[in-house]
């Protein structure tokens, strides 16, 4: 330890103040410090190690930083530096303030350079709009004093190699801390009920395991009716609705909602929530090039044809594009005018290894190759819209250490999105059809976002239905939001609930199909490949 603090000190000095070795340098010193007691000294090494970076960050220009964020991606640089471990000691040690404030800064330097590379690859494009994920860190105080009645955020803090996770928990009348198992004794548990569920299993031992260990300990009094979680490092892969706790579904409990950061979730909550009025874009079932459609083997998507055109009837606005007009060029122009809601049901291909193939499949045309790739998707213009991507796996992704899932959510959220509904695994066209309708449709009776996704997966729990197709879906974002929709009249109603009826149908009919062709729940000879369940439409 001597000899460690000795080299560190000298890496300190050698580093100049406004440096990234400067910073790694004093997140080291701090982690030793801790080692032996001396928390004092550990906050002060780690604020000093913020200041280096926050610095080094200053004296670039835009076009600098954006270039350093790519060549530090590239590099494949993941630098942990114990800071989890320093932050766990300063929660445990009370100094609650210090170690919240050190991990939202830490999620916000990492937001900041995830957009930075993305603007690189949209070939230098502007400073990121008012609309952005990235803004200033929330303090506990600020946080705390602008948490809804009966709204709980909880903030987890992973780190590696065993490293303790802390989560923060803060309500209206407390905000504290709490030490949990650390990520990686649970790694195999989370990804075996992952792989179970998104497989059709039940996985209740394996659910019942992980609220124990992640959700149980919190302490949730009977007033909490929601949480909004900011997770961390493998929790990521939480399906956090499934999770059971007294032998319950979470969903069953609390309505849940995701964000980034908890500096975005305060920045929601901020005065009221209006209704968003404007257009509702419904996109379904594109005419994609031969060549995506070969390189990717995909199949045509009649379902998602009929969920677009139901989706648009909720909308007192709408455009749907469908088939031959679903083009990238035709997305992009829509999202120009006043989009309250865009709906895209198409598939998705989402690499969990490399954001560089991550895409979603439109049609090509107009100078538009038909691949809407993150980049251009952050690029969009949804000022305020809420965002349904209806597309296999569209909540995965790379995960990335301090930050979260490099995917498709992230960049919705960075063109503006309100809120982003995604999916964790397959689910079959007839299930998401109907899911959606009975989302749409509570919101078009008043509810908001987080609490209509909330309705229907407690309405599925009830009627049965397997925690494979309510616990795939997730909101990312702002669960109050409230788009400005109508109830069908009663012509279209009944239109929209005999499609969805016969989509019910076709969809049980092929998914036995699928599952006789497949051997779905046979050996592992016997199940989809990964690559068709990246490309599957849900």
């Amino acid at each position: 330890a001597a000899r460690a603090r000795a080299a560190f000190t000298r890496a300190a000095a050698a580093a100049g103040r406004a440096s990234t070795m400067r910073h790694a340098a004093f997140a080291r010193l701090a982690e030793l410090d801790v080692r032996e007691g001396r928390l004092p000294s550990a906050e002060a090494r780690l604020a000093e190690g913020e200041a280096a970076l926050d610095a080094w960050r200053a004296s670039l220009s835009d076009r600098e930083l954006r270039l350093a964020a790519l060549e530090l991606a590239a590099d494949g640089l993941d630098a942990d530096l114990g800071i989890a471990t320093v932050i766990g000691a300063l929660a445990a040690g009370g100094r609650t303030e210090a170690a919240f404030g050190f991990a939202e800064r830490r999620r916000a330097r990492e937001l900041a350079a995830r957009v930075a590379q993305r603007q690189v690859l949209r070939d230098g494009a502007a400073s990121p709009r008012p609309g952005s994920i990235v803004g200033e860190s929330v303090t506990l105080d600020a946080l705390q004093a602008g948490v809804p009645a009966g709204t709980a955020l909880l903030f987890y803090v992973t780190g590696r190699g065993f490293e303790p996770t802390t989560a923060f928990v803060v309500t209206r009348a407390a905000a504290r801390a709490v030490r949990l198992a650390p990520v990686d004794s649970l790694a195999t548990t989370i990804r075996r009920l992952d792989e179970l569920l998104a497989g059709g299993g039940d996985g209740a031992t394996l659910a019942e395991a992980l609220g124990s260990a992640l959700l149980a300990p919190l302490g949730l009094g009977a007033e909490v009716s929601a949480l909004v979680i900011v997770p961390d490092g493998a929790l990521h892969h939480v399906p956090w609705d499934a999770l059971r706790v007294d032998g319950r579904p979470a969903a069953a409990r609390w309505a849940i909602t995701l964000s980034p950061s908890a500096s975005l979730a305060a920045g929601a909550w901020q005065g009221a929530a209006p209704a968003r009025a404007g257009r509702v874009v419904a996109v379904g079932d594109p005419s994609l090039a031969d060549s995506l459609r070969t390189a990717l083997s995909l199949a045509e998507l009649p379902a998602a044809r009929r969920e677009a055109r139901a989706v648009s009837r909720f909308g007192v606005r709408r455009t749907v594009l469908l088939g031959r007009g679903a083009t990238e060029a035709a997305v992009k122009a829509a999202a120009r005018e006043d989009v309250s809601v865009l709906h895209l049901a198409t598939h998705a291909e989402v690499d969990d290894g490399s954001s560089g193939r991550t895409l979603l499949a439109l049609g090509a045309g107009d100078g538009d190759d038909g691949v809407l790739r993150p980049e251009e998707l952050a690029a969009l213009d949804l000022d305020g819209a809420l965002v349904a991507l209806s597309a296999c796996r569209t909540g995965r992704g790379r995960v990335l250490t301090g930050e979260g899932v490099d995917g498709l959510t992230g960049p919705a959220l960075e063109a503006g999105a309100g809120a982003v509904l995604v999916t964790r695994w397959r689910v079959a066209d007839g299930t998401m059809a109907d899911l959606m309708r009975r989302w749409y449709g509570a919101m078009a009776q008043g509810a908001t976002a987080g609490e209509a996704l909330a309705r229907v997966k407690r309405d599925a729990i009830a009627e049965g239905r397997p925690a494979t197709a309510w616990a795939s879906l997730a909101l990312v974002g702002d669960g109050r939001m409230r788009p400005a929709l109508q109830v069908p009249s009663r012509g279209t109603a009944t239109t929209v609930a005999l499609l969805a009826a016969f989509v019910a149908v076709a969809g049980g009919l092929a998914a036995g199909y699928s599952a006789r062709r497949s051997g779905r729940g046979g050996d592992a000879s016997t199940r989809p490949s990964a690559k068709s369940a990246r490309t599957d439409q849900t």
